[in-house]
């Protein structure tokens, strides 16, 4: 268990075209991307949110896929599906989800992507934690991954819910960054955009403290999360600030109080977290930053990351 001990960026953006029509029955408006709903199967449900489930499934009997399906009409908000759409159409990575393809023309609508058989970074963690058999030069590979893919999309969108359970594993155990249900398009001069609606629940323990002064999102918001998400990673997917109530979390992370290093996780390793979590955004790292200095661990000697 590990708890709370007190410790002590630049804003990038770039432009990023694209329309939001509000019409529910008109979001993609591109037929090479909508599909008829006849070609998907849907077999077994992989997990549930919010405002969606998803489903391994098929496309066109051929092709194995998973299905996003939003829920009934009521809960459906149009503008955020639309960005979701938007967001993922432009993104191509390695290390992101791939969009194959959307239904949007009739209820429920659907993003289908390819399919992640392994599932999420959280419940990989999970699995290997009665063994605790990883070494840490693989924790750093895999951490690498998402930073990677982090830097493709850190002066693109902010993504806003970067955690272990929004990454993926392929079939190789090779990590891919999902879920951009909360992502908002990085556009400069329009910060008052990345502010979150106030019905939308959001992963409190996650986020940055600039967040909790309803100051705007930012890739350095990201960043702080990525350094939560590496606690997640070297506790075998255990949940941040454990014991912790969220509003308690909240205020000691406002007091400049930080999460204590958990047990086993290198020293090297605990002082990227911190930098991850400096209170001043414009003071974090860049992706680009932090992917250099996880090489540089890579190359320590086993002694100082075990």
């Amino acid at each position: 268990m590990h708890g709370i001990t007190g410790s002590s960026g630049e804003k990038t953006t770039s432009s990023f075209s694209f329309t939001i029509p509000i019409s529910p029955l008109t979001l993609s408006f591109e037929t090479k991307w909508e599909v008829e709903r006849s070609s998907l199967t849907k077999i077994k449900k992989l997990g549930s949110g919010e405002f969606a489930e998803v489903w391994q499934g098929l496309w066109n009997n051929t092709t194995e896929v998973a299905i996003k399906e939003f829920k009934g009409k009521s809960d459906v908000n149009y503008s955020n599906i639309k960005t979701e759409i938007d967001i993922m159409k432009e993104l191509h990575h390695e290390h992101l989800l791939k969009l194959y393809a959307v239904c949007t023309n009739s209820e429920p609508m659907c993003l289908v992507t390819e399919l992640m058989k392994n599932g999420s970074l959280k419940q990989f963690l999970i699995r290997q934690d009665g063994e605790k058999c990883l070494y840490m030069t693989l924790f750093i590979k895999k951490i690498r991954a998402i930073t990677e893919g982090m830097i493709y999309i850190e002066n693109k969108i902010v993504h806003r819910d970067l955690r272990a359970d929004n990454i993926l594993l392929t079939d190789m155990q090779c990590c891919k960054i999902a879920d951009f249900g909360l992502a908002e398009i990085n556009l400069a001069g329009m910060h008052n955009r990345s502010h979150l609606s106030a019905d939308i629940k959001v992963p409190v323990k996650w986020m940055a403290p600039e967040i909790f002064e309803n100051e705007a999102y930012t890739s350095k918001s990201d960043v702080w999360s990525f350094g939560i998400l590496l606690t997640e990673i070297v506790t075998y997917g255990d949940d941040p600030y454990p014991g912790m109530e969220k509003m308690s979390c909240v205020r000691s992370i406002q007091r400049g109080e930080r999460m204590e290093r958990p047990a086993g996780c290198p020293e090297a390793l605990y002082d990227i977290m911190l930098l991850c979590w400096r209170s001043n955004p414009e003071e974090r790292p860049t992706f680009t930053e932090l992917r250099e200095k996880l090489m540089a661990l890579i190359h320590e000697p086993d002694s100082e990351l075990e």
